[in-house]
C-alpha cells in the first residue's frame, strides 16, 4: 500500500529540515513525498531541493503563490498513492507514524489520531477526540483540521480545497467525514502541530473566511445534516471566536458572530449535539445567544491560566 504525503511550503526555512526528516525516516517505506514550493522567498526551496537529491521517493513541484488551498490542491493532481496525509512544512511526525495507521487503512476512508501541541518548549497532547465508544461520530466535525488525519485517496475525488480563504480545513473537512461511515479513531499520538505565534490564524481576525466556509457547507450539506452544520456554526463563529480573544488578543464581533448564527439557527442553543456535552455548556452557550459575553469571556479566561499554569 502506497501513501502520498502531501507538504506545502512557503517560507519555512527555520522548520523544514525537522518536517522532512521526520518524513523520509519514516518505518513505513512505501511512500510519496509531494513537496509543492508555493513560490517561497527565503531558502526553502533550497532545502528542497538538497533532500529531492537526498530521496528518490520525493517529487518537488515549484510553483507561484497560490496560498495553502493551491499547494494542496496541486499536491493532489500528482498524488498516486492510495491514502493521503497532508503535513504542514512547519510541522513534524512521529518516525513510526504511517506504521501503525497501515493495519487500519484497508477498512478505513478515514483514519484519526492525537496530535501534540508543540509550543516554545512545552509539549501538551490533545485528543482528536474524547470518547470513542460513546459519542456519536459528528462530534468529530469540530475537530476539522486537515493534519490530524490520513484519507482514501478515493473519497477526495471532485473535492478541493479553497483557493484564497484560510480555514480550507473547515471547508471540505466536514464534507468527507459526511460523505462516509467508515472512519476510525486512533488512540495514538502520531502529529506534532508546532504554535507560531506570529502565523495568520493567530494574528489576524479571519471570522470572515470562517463565514465563507461555513456557508459553504451550510449550502452542501445543511438539508441532510441541520444538527451537524448548526454544531460546526456555534463550534467555529462563537466558541472558537471567544477563545481565539482570550488567548491570541484577537478581536472579534461576538455580537455580530451571534447575529450571523441566529439567523440560520434562531435557536441554536437547542443543539441535539451541544446540548449532550452537559448542562454547563448549555449555560454557557445561553449566556452566549442573550449577549451575556462577560461572564463566559472571564471563565475561558480563568480555565486558560489554570490549565497553562
Amino acid at each position: 500500500m502506497k501513501i502520498s504525503i502531501i507538504v506545502p511550503v512557503y517560507n519555512v526555512s527555520n522548520y523544514l529540515r525537522k518536517c522532512l526528516e521526520s518524513i523520509i525516516n519514516q518505518t513505513y517505506k512505501n511512500i510519496e513525498i509531494i513537496i509543492i514550493n508555493d513560490g517561497s522567498i527565503d531558502n526553502s526551496y533550497d532545502i528542497c531541493l538538497e533532500y529531492k537529491e537526498k530521496d528518490k521517493r520525493i517529487k518537488l513541484i515549484n510553483q507561484e503563490n497560490m496560498g495553502l488551498s493551491g499547494a494542496r490542491n496541486t499536491g493532489l493532481k500528482y498524488a498516486t498513492g492510495d491514502y493521503i496525509w497532508f503535513i504542514d512544512s512547519d510541522d513534524y511526525i512521529e518516525l513510526n507514524s504511517i506504521e501503525l495507521l497501515i493495519p487500519y487503512l484497508k477498512k478505513y476512508d478515514i483514519v484519526v489520531f492525537n496530535y501534540n501541541n508543540v509550543k516554545d518548549n512545552s509539549i501538551t497532547k490533545i485528543k482528536s477526540f474524547y470518547d470513542y465508544n460513546q459519542i456519536e461520530v459528528k462530534y468529530l466535525l469540530s475537530h476539522c483540521n486537515a493534519w490530524n488525519k490520513i484519507f482514501k485517496k478515493d473519497i477526495l475525488d471532485k473535492e478541493l480545497f479553497p483557493k484564497g480563504h484560510i480555514y480550507e480545513d473547515l471547508y471540505l473537512i466536514p464534507t468527507l467525514i459526511l460523505k462516509t461511515k467508515k472512519i476510525k479513531f486512533l488512540d495514538e499520538y502520531l502529529y506534532n502541530y508546532v504554535y507560531r505565534s506570529k502565523s495568520i490564524k493567530n494574528t489576524k481576525n479571519n471570522s470572515n473566511d470562517r463565514i465563507y466556509a461555513l456557508n459553504n457547507l451550510y449550502l452542501k450539506l445543511n438539508k441532510l445534516y441541520p444538527n451537524e452544520i448548526e454544531y460546526l456554526y456555534i463550534y467555529n463563529l462563537l466558541m472558537t471566536s471567544l477563545i481565539e480573544e482570550v488567548t491570541n488578543n484577537c478581536k472579534h464581533d461576538l455580537k455580530y458572530l451571534n447575529k450571523i448564527v441566529k439567523e440560520k439557527y434562531p435557536k441554536y442553543y437547542k443543539n441535539i449535539y451541544w446540548n449532550k456535552l452537559g448542562i454547563l455548556k448549555r449555560i454557557y452557550l445561553i449566556l452566549i445567544y442573550y449577549n451575556i459575553l462577560f461572564i463566559p469571556r472571564i471563565i475561558t479566561y480563568l480555565k486558560i491560566k489554570i490549565k497553562n499554569s
